[in-house]
Order: C-alpha cells, then structure tokens, then sequence
C-alpha cells in the first residue's frame, strides 16, 4: 500500500494531465507499481476530441490506470479494472469532469486501428435509474463508450477553484484506491475498487466492484438481477458502519458508550440504496479490512492525516468528519470520519 498528502497548487486543472507534475493524476502515477502495487499502471491519457481515440468532448482529456487481477499483487477479484481521471483543459484550477470505474477499457496505443480505442464497458453506473443488466455478465451494459458518453462521477461541482492549492490525501492498495481532497474548508471524496462481497449460492459475485463519494454510489455489476424494475436505487451504494448497528443517531454524545472511554472503529458496509433492498437484496458485502470507519463523537473532530492506533497498528484518517449519507442517501454511510491502514 501507498500513502501519500500533500497541496498541490494546479498549473491548469488538478486532475490532469499525467504528464503535468502538478496534478493528481501525476501524483498517483507515482505512487503505484512499487511493492506490493505491482498490479497497479497507468495506461495513457485519452486526448481531448471527438474522434476515434479520444475522449469524446473538446477539451477534456482522461488519464486511464489499470488495476491488474494478474501477476503480481493482482487485485482479490481476478478481474482488470480501469479507473480514468478526467479533467476539462480550459476551465479554471480545479475544474474536473469526472471520474469512471470500469471494468474493460480498449487502449489506444495498442490498438490503432480499433474504432472502440481509448473506451469504456461496464462501468459503475452512476444515476442509473432501472436500466436492466446484461443477461450474461449481470453488468451495466456490453457497449463500449467514450468518457464523455459514458456513465461516470461528476465531481465538477465541489472542486470549481483552487487558486491557493489544493490538498489531498491519496491512499493506494491493491485492491482500491480512495483520495480526499479539500479547498478551503470544502472536502470532496473518492472510493473506487474491489469490496469483500457476501453473495452466495447460485448468483456468484464474478467481479465486486464498486465506486463512492460522500454523495453518490454504484456497483459494477448485479448477480442474478434480470430486471429494470427496481427504479432508480437498484444500482446504488449505501455504505455505512457497523458500529452504528445498534445505535440510531448520527452522533456519539459520549466519548464511548461500551468500551472504557476508548473509539469504536468498524469496517465499512456496502448495501443496495433503500430504495431497492426489497427487490435486490439489503447489505451487499463489506469495503476491505484496511478501510475502517470512525463514528462522529461530539467534541472530537478528526483530520485527515491524523493518526490513531488500533490492536497496535496506527491507522490513518483519509476523510473529514461529515455526514457521509443517511438511511434514504447514496454514498458513504453515517456521519464520521473513515481511516486506511499505514502500518
């Protein structure tokens, strides 16, 4: 695993591209492919256009990373996953089109002649609203699309400036990758990546993937599903904590209500949007173990970059403390703070 926090202050979006040092895209290229992130690279940027082989849209450009299911430290699942990065070139510091999770993406550089270069196929779908799976794979669809068209996270609206830098706070595993990232007093953050998935029986989980923020949620794929008729949630993620399994507020007004004055940390739960639990199932699975979630307490208001230390091994927050989603919300669950693993 890899961690990293710093401001970057964007020559022209903080994005992208790669090539640029001062964008993220730049920062997380140097931070995979060492120990135990062999299975992690980045792939190319998809140049602005509206051609074969780029992104679909006038200057917007997307650097694409590949996180391997083979070779070494390949993902849990077996299966690639691509996550591309986008970036509007002619906005202001900061301004980004979003970010796209998916599963097959067709790179440029090795395949010319392909019409389908530089795009995407299943995708976490984003603000899906009954659209019915493949009947094969149980994925969004089968079509590749370029990053324009594509079902993807819009995170223009919360990083519209950044004159005076950025902060971020970037963590890395072989199986995800999660960054927070703040202007001013706002935060904005991601999740994409494989989950611990509690699917059995007959409807097997071949790829559990999912994408997050503090707002919005998907899953890549939905085992066993052979209709539309879930509505709006049924591609949706909830995440949420299991310490707050037995307790209804959002906040803690003590310290701890069990456990001799000390935190509570618990791993993260993922589960279809309440407005499909009865049609497609409640809890889906659970984010991996080196992500785990901290309770909002009153008076006590953790910082990315602080550290705790849990059973002896220090722990790392990688978000604010906020409300991350509530029972009928998409995205990360009840309010608190979520910690990675550092040592």
């Amino acid at each position: 695993m890899s961690y990293e926090a710093g401001t970057i202050v964007p020559a022209a979006n903080f994005f992208v591209p790669k090539a640029t040092a001062t964008t993220l895209a730049a920062r997380i290229a140097a931070n995979i492919g060492g120990a135990g992130l062999a299975n992690w690279s980045w792939i190319e940027t998809i140049p602005a256009g509206t051609g074969a082989g780029q992104s679909g849209a006038n200057n917007v450009v997307v650097d694409v990373f590949k996180c391997a299911g083979s070779g070494t430290n390949a993902n849990d699942a077996g299966v690639d996953f691509y996550i591309g990065i986008a970036g509007n070139t002619s906005g202001t510091n900061g301004v980004a089109s979003g970010v796209i999770v998916a599963e097959n993406y067709i790179d440029i550089a090795g395949n010319p002649a392909n019409a389908d270069r530089g795009k995407f196929k299943r995708q976490c779908p984003v603000a899906q609203t009954g659209t019915t799976p493949d009947a094969s794979s149980f994925a969004f669809n089968e079509t590749y699309q370029n990053f324009a068209t594509a079902s993807k996270l819009d995170i223009t609206p919360t990083m519209t400036s950044g004159a005076g830098g950025i902060a971020y706070w970037l963590k890395v595993d072989h199986n995800w990758m999660i960054w927070s990232l703040k202007i001013g007093t706002a935060f904005s953050t991601f999740f994409g990546g494989i989950f611990d998935s509690l699917v059995s029986g007959s409807d097997t989980e071949v790829m559990p993937l999912c994408v997050l923020t503090a707002s919005a949620g998907s899953f890549a794929r939905l085992p066993g599903v052979t209709s539309g008729a879930g509505g709006a949630a049924m591609w949706q993620v909830n995440a949420f904590s299991w310490s707050r399994i037995t307790d209804s507020s959002q906040t803690y007004t003590t310290l701890d209500r069990w456990n001799s004055g000390k935190m509570i940390a618990s791993r993260v739960g993922v589960a279809h949007n309440t407005g499909s639990q009865q049609t497609y199932g409640g809890v889906r699975g659970i984010l991996k173990p080196e992500i785990l979630h901290l309770p909002a307490i009153s008076g006590i208001t953790p910082q990315p970059g602080d550290t705790v230390v849990i059973d002896g091994n220090t722990w790392t927050v990688i978000t604010s403390t906020t409300t991350l989603g509530g029972a009928s919300a998409v995205g990360f669950g009840n309010a608190g703070s979520l910690l990675v693993r550092a040592t």
